[in-house]
């Protein structure tokens, strides 16, 4: 490779250096080594005055190119100066650059000289990158003016994210004067199918020459990492990689917000970093402690405002996100913590009899470090912790969300490849959500976040299918849990890219184009927009009974039944209803209800399960459920609902193991 001044100008070879391609309109433009570089901009839609700047960095390229061949007989043209214009220097004046969504703006412009009698603006509105016209005026002008003449732009669906005004003073003798100027029309119309890039226009240095692969050809016209106007200039949108909510701990086992200083706060953000001193000195960045929330609220819009006036497809709260159970025990979790226990249980009589103490205070209660009440048999106080640690982590987001929101209240935000935690809680108050592959979870957020921007990371992995057919795509959009199409990654620098250094698509990308292009154009929305068949039975999730099953070897992890289940309505071609303790009506009109490791229920769990099997229908666990309360306290008697016994497993994969699982399961769903 070539590194040229800093620049990823990447060459594949000094043999295929008279080989260099650039694209342009969407069409390549091959150049031999005796080509003048400005020949290597022609046809290019450059936006606006780019040309010059990188007309000079293509001049610097081929005249190293000639050096490293030995020909250093290079020399760039002397560009001739333009002739000063008659009527001077003209302006295109606007009070910002931004037309608010369904808002208006005057354009007005001026010159420097008087204009002569009979004289006129000739004025355009274009669309950006693609220059297609919009709008023309032709406006006079008084003889002796000198400016005045406007016009009002509208940003009511405009075509693109960016445009500009381009104004020429004409007069007998011709043109007089000229000046153009870029708009931009940010707007909150969504594509039903979302297509992020983790990189962007920006990635391989040279915008102009990305832009027409990444948006055009390939369609990735939202752009993880990008922020400002750079996106929208090529009519995509930024989706600003703004935090990284990651809680670990202290040794102490205090909270410590990592990358809360520069990361979520910004760099460039001395007063931020300033007051996170006092902070790090005291050893915890508690998102619980309220100088910190206050820290946030004042200091992270300073990541949020100037983006935010383009157009942002989803605010990106961070990737690798996650918290650990270690943390929760510092000074500033004293109140948080009980304030929590007071929410969670009402009163202090409720608390004693779950944990057997006799406190008159919630600040009086234990707060056990997790192994300690593992090792204590004292289940009660590991759940609370786990508990009070999920709610921090979730509030993190929400509280960043919040300030988000303040700026752009039609925002949509959340985070991607990032650890769930009690994903209900997590994605409760979040527009977007990009998971870790897992089978159970990923229909689980299908079913408590339909509405929800879904995405899974896949593209340039080494340990994916590069054979040209992107079926790892199909068969989320399928079963539908996705709704989003998210690439990693386009930085022509990097090996797991989908483009070589001059920016041509590596050979698999190239295959798979056609197959994408079709779910793009309408067979992914289709299915996107098309509800499933309903079966009339359902599966239960329980995140308490998930973590029980930590604890001890008497309770099961759900997956061990729910995986098996839902590879059975694959191949059966069902769908189903998840269930959780927070959408039990969504019991309704369900007949059959599996429910795999449930092992505890909440007293509003159990009525609504009594509820639903005296209405007629038919509960299947693997397991005794419910032998645990909603405080993780063991109860004296069993719930009362009817139940029956099934093996929920699939221990053989091969044929006849899933012919007998399947007649299993469809024995109870026939009844």
């Amino acid at each position: 490779g070539l590194l040229f001044l800093g620049e990823a100008w990447t060459v594949n070879s000094l043999a295929k250096a008279d080989q260099l391609r650039t694209l342009g309109k969407g069409r390549i433009l091959a150049t031999n080594k005796d080509a003048d570089p400005r020949e290597l901009l022609k046809g290019a839609d450059w936006p606006l005055r780019w040309q010059d700047r990188f007309e000079a960095r293509a001049q610097r390229l081929f005249a190293l190119i000639r050096r490293v061949q030995g020909k250093d007989d290079f020399r760039p043209a002397e560009a001739q100066p333009p002739a000063a214009p008659r009527c001077g220097k003209m302006t295109v004046r606007m009070a910002d650059d931004v037309v608010p969504e369904g808002g208006k703006a005057e354009v007005a412009f001026a010159w420097e000289k008087p204009a002569k009698a009979g004289a006129k603006l000739e004025v355009e509105v274009r669309t950006l990158p693609y220059r297609e016209l919009v709008r023309t005026e032709e406006i006079p002008v008084a003889a002796g003016a000198t400016g005045g003449a406007a016009l009002t732009v509208e940003n009511a669906r405009f075509p693109t994210l960016a445009g500009f005004v381009s104004a020429r003073l004409v007069d007998a003798e011709g043109e007089a004067a000229k000046a153009e100027r870029i708009v931009y029309f940010p707007n909150h119309r969504f594509d039903d199918y979302t297509l992020i890039m983790w990189d962007g226009v920006g990635a391989g240095h040279l915008p102009p020459l990305m832009a027409p692969q990444l948006v055009d050809a390939f369609g990735y016209n939202n752009h993880l990492g990008e922020s400002g106007n750079l996106s929208a200039l090529f009519n995509g949108r930024a989706v600003p990689y703004t935090a990284r909510v990651q809680l670990l701990h202290s040794p102490e086992g205090a909270t410590m917000w990592k990358q809360l200083e520069g990361f979520t706060l910004g760099w460039g953000n001395k007063r931020a970093n300033e007051r996170l001193k006092a902070f790090k000195a005291e050893g915890e960045m508690n998102p619980n402690d309220p100088r910190i929330v206050r820290l946030i609220e004042d200091e992270f819009p300073f990541k949020v405002t100037n983006t935010a006036r383009y157009g942002v497809c989803v605010w990106s709260l961070g990737d690798e996100c996650g918290y650990t159970y270690e943390g929760g025990f510092g000074k500033t979790d004293a109140k948080p913590f009980a304030d929590f226990l007071a929410a969670k249980y009402g009163t202090v009589a409720r608390f004693n009899a779950a944990h057997g103490t006799s406190i008159s205070d919630f600040t009086a209660a234990p707060h056990k470090r997790m192994q300690q009440a593992q090792a204590d048999g004292d289940w009660p106080a590991w759940w609370d912790h786990v508990q009070y640690m999920d709610k921090t982590y979730a509030d993190s987001y929400k509280l960043l969300s919040k300030v988000i929101k303040r700026t752009d209240p039609r925002a949509r935000v959340g985070a991607e490849g990032s650890v769930g935690g009690d994903l209900e809680q997590t994605v409760d108050g979040l527009e977007y959500w990009g998971p870790y592959r897992n089978l159970m979870m990923d229909e689980v957020l299908r079913n408590i976040a339909a509405d929800r921007v879904r995405g899974i990371w896949w593209g340039g992995y080494p340990d994916m299918k590069r054979d040209g057919f992107p079926s790892q795509q199909w068969e989320y959009l399928l079963t539908g849990t996705i709704n989003a199409d998210m690439w990693f990654q386009a930085d022509p620098a990097s090996t797991l890219s989908c483009f070589a250094g001059d920016f041509s698509f590596a050979p698999y990308v190239e295959k798979m184009l056609p197959h994408l292009k079709a779910l793009r154009r309408g067979i992914a929305q289709t299915l996107i927009a098309t509800p499933f068949r309903r079966e009339g039975f359902a599966v239960y999730y329980s995140y308490a009974s998930e973590k029980a099953s930590k604890l001890d070897d008497e309770f099961v992890h759900p997956k061990n039944g729910f995986v098996p289940l839902i590879r059975f309505a694959y191949r059966q071609g069902y769908d189903f209803k998840v269930v959780t303790p927070k959408t039990l009506a969504r019991l309704d009109g369900i007949k059959v209800l599996f429910m795999p490791g449930c092992r505890l229920f909440s007293d509003a769990e159990v009525a609504a399960l009594d509820a639903f099997a005296k209405k007629g229908g038919l509960i299947v666990c693997d397991s005794e459920p419910g032998v645990l309360d909603g405080f993780f306290v063991r109860r004296a008697a069993k719930p009362g609902f009817a139940w029956e016994k099934a093996d929920l497993t699939c221990v053989k994969s091969d044929a006849e193991g899933l012919a007998a699982f399947d007649a299993r399961i469809q024995s109870y769903l026939s009844r």
